[in-house]
């Protein structure tokens, strides 16, 4: 290392040894679950199909040297059904001196003149080999061996195809935190992406030694197929695009909150031209984020493209973000919901300075359209397409009349539409009753589609559900109005949250959200009191009135008022399983 001044460094050091605490290869069926690695990753490639990746945590798994001076791409964990490079066949004997000067005394040679920045790794490679080097078949290999060994970060092979049978891989409540470059290099088919967190990532959005227009990814997966990438919170994340998805892939109640731009273009979820065909992007939130949040790709800007059809984007949330980019044609946009009310920020702070209620720029200015479906790049694009419910405070022309409509949910695009949502900024999107979001059933929480509120809050009672994207943790997240907020609305106003995580991997989202919670409110951290009866199973919506206001009326909060409120998870005879973060609000004036 080098230390600030050259100095010697006062007490304990920790320092990394390895990049892989864990290389796996040749193993079918394996689980891998409940391990901590700090300050290196996994690699697992080739003939690992069916691994199961469960409960593991890394922590700084890969981070680049460049205070050492070296400036490549970090080593990035890796999951990938390509098989691993074979060492390049070396001749039975060699003259290490006359290599000395053919290829140069560290063994790397022309190489090092070609590409200078893998000598040390390739040097490394064919330490062991030195006597053979000189030899023609060897060194014919040399380069691409090294270029693509375990320790260069493309030992991936980019949109490899392999079946179902070959990976098949399920990568359940692992989370990423603190990598610098690639977060993941992935190639496979069937993959299962679930209850993942993804925490100040790639933030210095360093991904590749090499410069391109595509910017940069978390997940690259869209050269396989089938894969689930569902209930997964990216945070903070530096790179372009969080996940590039497959074919008939499934991009599902997923949290992108706070993405940066690092680098250049991007979304959270991106579906690119080579697999646009029968993939889906539901119910997902990206919130205070630079990127959109949903983007469907087409191959070309002046024709259609016949493969890249049956696309579905439904039920999506895109708030102080910038929305959607939907290309192409025979496609399905329902449901979606686009909201930026401008604040005035053109310099991106939010980003950094983790402001929730501020709009994040992309490349320093605010793109004028959310909700954008394009009609204009050939004469019939997106004219098959059907566009319903959908609410957007700012919208592309030809989504006003262009494509297939639905006349019982019609699309809602108004500048002011925010006012009608309950508490869109505080991430109440249901709307409000009578309202023209409401009578025509638009937008990702139609109330039509809602469970009956109800104050009671018991399954008898038909209490209340309402969705919430992202990672489940071992207690309930996600508060609804967000901790800290100071513009939570005085009236009519629910308590929501996401509920703990009680499955394993494979037992499905309404299992792993079946605990029972109670939720208790107070004026104080320190007295707080139940509030209504025990939330069965699946309900996680808590009606709050006035103290004093009895138990079925409902009266509003007093302006300026600060409450706090925690949620418990309880067992079925109202045991505390695991006892709540304390989460607090102000009313608005």
């Amino acid at each position: 290392m080098l230390a600030a001044g050259a100095a010697s460094p006062a007490g304990r050091l920790r320092y990394k040894i390895r990049t892989y605490g864990l290389n796996i290869s040749s193993s079918s069926h394996l689980i891998v679950a409940n391990l901590t690695l700090l300050g290196q990753t996994f690699h697992a490639q080739g003939a690992v199909p069916k691994l199961l990746l469960e409960s593991l945590q890394l922590r700084y798994p890969s981070f680049s040297r460049r205070s050492l001076g070296d400036y490549r791409v970090a080593a990035a964990t890796v999951l990938s059904c390509a098989a691993s490079p074979a060492p390049p066949p070396a001749p039975a004997a060699g003259n290490w001196s006359a290599c000395v000067q053919a290829m140069g005394a560290d063994g790397c040679g022309a190489y090092r003149e070609k590409n200078a920045k893998h000598c040390e790794g390739c040097a490394r490679r064919i330490a062991p080999q030195r006597d053979n080097v000189c030899f023609p078949q060897f060194a014919a290999n040399v380069t691409a061996w090294c270029e693509s060994g375990p320790d260069s970060a493309r030992s991936t092979a980019a949109g490899k195809s392999c079946t179902a049978n070959e990976s098949g891989y399920t990568v359940y409540n692992v989370s990423w935190f603190g990598s610098d470059g690639p977060t993941l290099q992935y190639s496979g088919t069937g993959t299962r992406f679930e209850n993942c967190l993804f925490e100040q990532v790639d933030y210095s959005g360093h991904d590749m030694d090499t410069t391109r227009g595509l910017g940069t990814a978390m997940i690259i997966a869209s050269g396989g197929a089938d894969d689930v990438f569902k209930r997964n919170t990216m945070r903070y994340v530096g790179c372009s695009v969080v996940y590039f998805a497959g074919v008939r892939s499934l991009s599902e109640l997923n949290h992108c909150d706070h993405q940066a731009d690092l680098s250049n273009d991007g979304s959270c979820i991106q579906i690119r031209s080579s697999s646009a065909n029968n993939s889906v992007a539901r119910r997902n939130w990206a919130t205070a984020s630079a990127k959109m949040a949903v983007r469907l790709d087409s191959g070309s800007n002046t024709a259609f493209c016949p493969g890249e059809v049956n696309n579905t984007i439904e039920g999506n949330v895109a708030l102080l973000s910038h929305g959607f980019e939907l290309k192409n044609d025979y496609n399905t946009y329902v449901g979606n919901l686009a909201l930026r009310p401008f604040d005035g920020d053109t310099t991106g702070a939010c980003c950094t300075e983790r402001q929730p209620h501020r709009a994040c720029t992309s490349h320093g200015a605010h793109s004028a359209t959310l909700f954008r479906v394009d009609f204009g790049r050939f004469a019939s694009e997106n004219s098959h397409s059907l566009l319903a419910a959908n609410v957007a405070d700012s919208w592309s022309n030809g989504s006003l009349s262009g494509g297939v409509r639905d006349k019982s949910r019609q699309n809602v695009f108004d500048a002011k539409v925010g006012e009608q949502l309950r508490d869109a900024l505080n991430h109440d999107f249901r709307p409000v009753a009578g309202s023209a979001v409401d009578k025509a059933g638009a937008g990702p929480y139609p109330r039509a589609a809602a469970h009956a509120e109800s104050t009671s809050s018991t399954a008898a009672g038909g209490c209340a559900s309402y969705w919430i994207p992202g990672r489940r943790e071992w207690r309930a997240t996600t508060p609804v109005p967000p901790t800290g907020s100071a513009t939570a609305r005085p009236d009519d106003l629910d308590l929501m949250f996401l509920g703990a995580l009680t499955g394993r991997a494979g037992g499905g989202d309404a299992a792993a959200g079946a605990q029972r919670h109670r939720v208790h409110f107070g004026a104080a951290a320190a007295a707080l009191k139940p509030l209504g009866n025990v939330l069965e199973g699946g309900c996680n919506v808590q009606a709050v009135s006035a103290p004093g206001a009895g138990a079925a009326a409902r009266s509003a909060l007093p302006a300026n008022s600060t409450w706090f409120w925690r949620v418990d998870a309880v067992d079925a005879q109202g045991a505390v399983q695991a006892v709540g973060e304390v989460w607090t609000f102000t009313v608005r004036s």
